[in-house]
């Protein structure tokens, strides 16, 4: 229902249906013709809670208020200030409870995106050079991948984000990996770093995911699958995942219903399996849709 494009000089433009906040203008409406994508927020403090309601609209606040959150939030001072700094005048945010306005937060200028990606009803993007992710649109169950967006049984389930927010992933080893690619799917996402590891989040009732069960993940989980596999690139489905290696092995894994998984016997796996009936050959793209996938060899056979 809607489109993403990324220019050589790394700005977004997006068009097509804005319900759920899809499109990252910060409300539900519709574009018909492509529109710059400016609104990139920045990193969310450690407690703050972002969320918006069902049609994709925000309730602002103001500075005022965003203090009264930053101060009911937590008792240390510093971090107190730290709240309200950040929080000071943007849509959108459900800080503990309580809607604020925190316009300021946007970065300027916009990162350089150098990858994007349009799921079903959410949006990612990469940004260069520290390779943060950013996610907007539907956040039920976990398909953006905010570090504080809960599963099923929040409230913040029904919401949305209606402009471009940091994944934080900075209390990984490291300060987080760096991203190059992102694929989303119909509810669920892959990204890859730049070491070759692959990430998923989101809705995982099929074993989308990758990581040996169906439960779902509300922020980038490495696939234990594939740990010790360098990874080029990834792709989402509906209810299944593919990834090919470095070397041109291909996996997959989910539902196999009609065949989508490319395994002879038709199992399910809720860990990245390879692709027997490829073995021997080069795989060098795969590409996911609804019910089938596409695989491309380094001879252009497809």
């Amino acid at each position: 229902r809607h489109t993403l494009f990324l220019t050589d000089g790394g700005d977004v433009y997006v068009c097509g249906d804005g319900h759920g906040g899809r499109l990252g203008h910060g409300s539900s409406a519709h574009e018909r013709s492509p529109r710059r994508l400016t609104a990139w927020q920045k990193p969310t403090p450690p407690h703050a809670i972002w969320s918006a309601d069902g049609e994709g609209g925000g309730h602002p606040g103001t500075a005022r208020a965003a203090e009264t959150a930053a101060a009911e939030a937590a008792s240390d001072a510093a971090h107190a200030r730290a709240l309200r700094d950040w929080a000071s005048g943007a849509s959108d945010v459900l800080m503990h409870g309580k809607w604020v306005d925190a316009s300021c937060c946007e970065l300027d200028p916009p990162p350089r995106i150098n990858c994007v990606s349009a799921g079903e009803a959410h949006s990612h993007a990469i940004a260069s050079p520290h390779g943060h992710l950013y996610s907007w649109g539907m956040l039920a169950g976990g398909r953006l991948g905010l570090r504080k967006q809960c599963l099923d049984g929040s409230p913040s389930r029904r919401g949305t984000v209606c402009r471009p927010m940091h994944a934080d992933m900075r209390d990984r080893p490291g300060g987080g990996p760096r991203f190059t690619l992102v694929s989303a799917g119909d509810a669920h996402s892959l990204a890859v770093d730049e070491r070759g590891a692959l990430w998923s989040w989101g809705r995982n009732c099929e074993g989308q995911l990758g990581v040996g069960d169906e439960k779902g993940r509300s922020r980038p989980t490495r696939v234990s699958g594939l740990v010790g596999v360098r990874v080029r690139m990834a792709a989402a489905g509906t209810i299944h995942s593919a990834a090919v290696s470095v070397c041109g092995a291909v996996y997959t894994w989910g539902v196999d219903a009609g065949g989508r998984l490319g395994h002879s016997d038709g199992a399910a796996t809720v860990l990245p399996r390879r692709v027997a009936g490829l073995l021997g050959s080069r795989v060098v793209e795969v590409a996911t849709a609804r019910e089938h996938t596409l695989f491309r060899l380094d001879d252009g056979t497809v």
